[in-house]
């Protein structure tokens, strides 16, 4: 348990909840209630909460500079499109963690939160896609400035969830994007020490409104090398459930590539199709670059390739695949995108 400025948890609002991942709170406490909340309060605590989380982001950083503080976010819907970089600040949703979030963020057409990440986190929200989606669109999308070198670092996205918002087979509906979309984009795309865990991507309503793709290291169609510095070091995904339509995790890592990361023990398949993604499973877009990543213990059900150019067969252990209804024990060879 993270020490708060609630010693006992959020007890009074029937639910005890601590602080998430494993960061301490030696900050401010802030609380945001969508129903009872009132953006123009000087404290924004429980008994003054905030009506949104947009106005607690912006308050915690014009106040305290980025210390320690943590946001609680009350049960409700928030139609909210979240900006601003978070540093050493954790987001975290109220209720019984494990189960579906009763905080949920659903934005109408850009995405739920666009940032950067610095020594930071969230933990037990959910997440939707733009309910009307426009091009390149996510729920999280981690991207930098011109001044930063990292999207995503020392921080964590853990036991949240993420659906799509739109019944929608493009691009447009992913879960998380480290890094910018714009193509030929010349900032940097990286993500350091940090934690995707826990976390469920799945549809809404049974077999329809599900993502495209899961996590995404930069976008597809951003174009690889010159200027750009894309890749993932020291990175933990791990215990997520992702059910999506078309690729479960997909890295565009350019010349840097992905070192040093583990992505263990994930469950990858589609809640639409029978056969599992319709294209892959864990994609690396790049075979030329360092990409020494451990790829262990995941199970994974895809109709075209479930793991396609990861690293030296060394690397990728103990996973089981199912590929059209076939059943592996371990990955034969490395397939080529």
């Amino acid at each position: 348990m993270s020490i708060t400025n609630f010693p006992n948890g959020i007890s009074s609002f029937g639910v005890p909840v601590f602080a998430g991942g494993d960061m301490p709170i030696l900050g401010d406490v802030y609380v945001v209630d969508g129903t009872y909340g009132t953006d123009g309060s000087p404290k924004g605590n429980a008994d003054k909460p905030l009506k949104t989380i947009q106005a607690a982001i912006t308050m915690q950083a014009d106040r305290t500079l980025g210390k320690g503080d943590v946001i609680y976010v009350m049960p409700g819907t928030y139609a909210e499109s979240l900006v601003g970089d978070l540093v050493k600040v954790q987001i975290i949703g109220v209720g019984r963690a494990g189960v579906r979030p009763m905080a949920r963020i659903h934005p109408v057409a850009t995405a739920a939160f666009t940032g950067e990440m610095d020594s930071s986190g969230f933990a037990n929200l959910e997440f939707f896609s733009p309910s009307a989606p426009t091009a390149d669109c996510a729920a999280i999308i981690v991207e930098t400035n011109a001044d930063s070198m990292f999207n995503l670092q020392n921080s964590y996205i853990d036991n949240c969830f993420f659906s799509g918002g739109a019944v929608d087979t493009t691009y447009a509906s992913c879960g998380i994007i480290l890094g910018a979309l714009a193509a030929a984009n010349t900032t940097y795309e990286f993500a350091e020490y940090s934690r995707i865990r826990g976390n469920t991507f799945a549809s809404i309503g049974g077999r329809t409104k599900e993502l495209t793709i899961g996590i995404s290291l930069g976008s597809p169609d951003t174009s690889q090398g010159g200027a750009e510095y894309k890749g993932m070091t020291g990175c933990d995904i791990s215990y997520n459930h992702i059910n999506v339509y078309k690729t479960g995790i997909e890295m565009n890592c350019g010349a840097v590539g992905a070192t040093n990361t583990y992505i263990t023990h994930n469950h990858i398949a589609s809640a639409e199709e029978d056969n599992g993604t319709t294209e892959y499973g864990i994609l690396f877009t790049s075979a030329a670059a360092d990409q020494l990543c451990f790829i262990t213990d995941n199970r994974i059900i895809s109709a075209g390739t479930p793991i396609s150019n990861a690293s030296t067969i060394g690397y990728v252990l103990g996973n089981w695949i199912g590929t059209a209804g076939t059943l592996t024990h371990a990955l034969p060879a490395i397939a080529a995108a």
